[in-house]
């Protein structure tokens, strides 16, 4: 089982200026990675109300996409294996790892009109 990167796209966050990379690779996927281009929240990451002292906490992270004349859509993202895609967040100046994790199938949504749009998507790490 490997995976390949399928989508990239790059943000930049205004307060502080920082940028982000964002990476979502498809099992055995082979082919060129496609340009996303990103709403004006591009990225969420929300953690989950767990216990506060406990050394893990589960987190998700919500992409959302704007789709250009169909290129993208939500179908683009089915997967039959609940590990079909995954994704990684890295802040560019540090190459830091931010957020690693899996697409939740039945928690994306997408408007169905045929016009630019956007597209969102949740990755869980747990």
């Amino acid at each position: 089982m490997s995976y390949g990167l399928k989508y990239q796209s790059t943000f930049d966050s205004f307060q502080p200026l920082l940028s982000y990379q964002l990476f979502i690779y498809a099992k055995d996927y082979s082919g060129s990675p496609i340009d996303l281009i990103l709403s004006g929240n591009p990225a969420i990451h929300e953690w989950q109300d767990d216990d506060p002292k406990a050394p893990i906490k589960g987190s998700t992270l919500k992409v959302s996409i704007l789709t250009k004349d169909s290129e993208v859509k939500l179908t683009d993202f089915y997967s039959e294996d609940d590990y079909g895609f995954g994704l990684e967040l890295r802040r560019v100046e540090t190459d830091e790892l931010l957020f690693q994790g899996y697409l939740i199938q039945d928690d994306s949504q997408e408007l169905q009109v045929d016009f630019t749009h956007e597209i969102q998507l949740t990755f869980t790490d747990g």
